[in-house]
């Protein structure tokens, strides 16, 4: 459906370049989950503006169906922004406090020219139905709604337009347990029903376990490990991987897993360490890791790793 090919993303900070992003390569398959984890800063919700066209990219492209979004006409961007839509980390910011829900709802069907009068409203209800609201809903103001029904509201809002592809940035971490567990429960039924493929940002890996077919970790702005979510928890192979499950809540504290959780400070994105960039952190550093960038390779199966630990030898 999507497709990031070699994609950077640098904001200038003085005379220095910032990496929010570096050589990225990505892709999001019709009708599956791919999450994408790792520690606060370090390029997801940068990926999402980028695959959303919220922002543009500093280098590399993304593919739409196999076309070059980068050199398409303006006019022909509609298709992609009408089948990729957002849900967005914070639902108290996100909807507009001065906007009833039904008009959030409706806007994006005035936008693509798809819906008025009548059938506009009979939308909406359909919409707000179909994500567990009363349809007296759309006559009141998002600030009458808790948390966990405002990002119900964000939900209807991204599947008016009848979307292909939801990238969902933090869409729980601003909601209770309790809430998370129905908003996750209403994403699995939604792409069970819809077929609908998604990105979805976390850094929970207890979610990423139960909803993802395909896990990427990023660390810095790269990629350091992708892999199917059964492959990636059953035997995580970066070292960071490993420190990142080892950190997450267990269902039972007697079985640790991993060799410990992450230690110190991820560096600056402005002052990138030379060599690999997670070495400074890495139980498993060695000379080479500290003077050479590693590649990714791709290992039987498919999976990715970026670490010299799998280039010996």
């Amino acid at each position: 459906m999507v497709e990031a090919v070699a994609l950077e993303k640098r904001y200038k900070v003085g005379k220095a370049d910032l990496w929010a992003l570096d050589s990225i390569n990505m892709t999001l398959k019709r009708g599956k989950t791919l999450a994408l984890v790792g520690e606060s800063g370090c390029g997801k919700s940068t990926l999402a503006r980028l695959f959303s066209l919220l922002e543009r990219p500093t280098g590399g492209k993304i593919l739409f169906e196999g076309r070059d979004l980068g050199k398409l006409p303006r006019g022909e961007l509609s298709r992609f922004r009408r089948a990729v839509q957002m849900i967005f980390q914070d639902p108290y910011s996100s909807l507009n406090p001065r906007m009833r829900v039904g008009e959030i709802i409706g806007e994006p069907l005035d936008i693509h020219k798809l819906a008025s009068g009548r059938a506009r409203s009979e939308r909406i209800e359909e919409l707000l139905t179909l994500v567990g609201l009363p349809e007296d809903a759309a006559r009141r103001y998002p600030r009458e709604f808790s948390g966990g029904q405002r990002q119900r509201i964000s939900i209807a809002r991204a599947l008016a337009v009848e979307p292909e592809v939801i990238i969902a940035d933090e869409p729980l971490s601003a909601l209770d347990v309790s809430v998370q567990a129905q908003i996750i429960t209403l994403l699995k039924k939604l792409q069970e029903e819809r077929g609908l493929t998604y990105l979805f940002i976390s850094h929970d890996l207890r979610v990423v376990e139960y909803l993802a077919d395909e896990v990427a970790v990023m660390y810095l702005g790269e990629l350091v490990e992708e892999a199917s979510g059964a492959e990636l928890f059953d035997e995580p192979l970066h070292p960071y991987t490993r420190a990142l499950i080892a950190s997450s809540a267990k269902p039972d504290p007697g079985e640790p897993r991993g060799d410990g959780g992450v230690k110190g400070e991820a560096p600056s994105p402005l002052t990138r360490p030379k060599g690999c960039f997670f070495h400074p952190r890495c139980p498993k550093a060695f000379d080479t890791c500290y003077h050479v960038r590693p590649e990714p390779l791709t290992l039987a199966g498919g999976r990715m790793v970026r670490c010299h630990l799998y280039s010996q030898g």
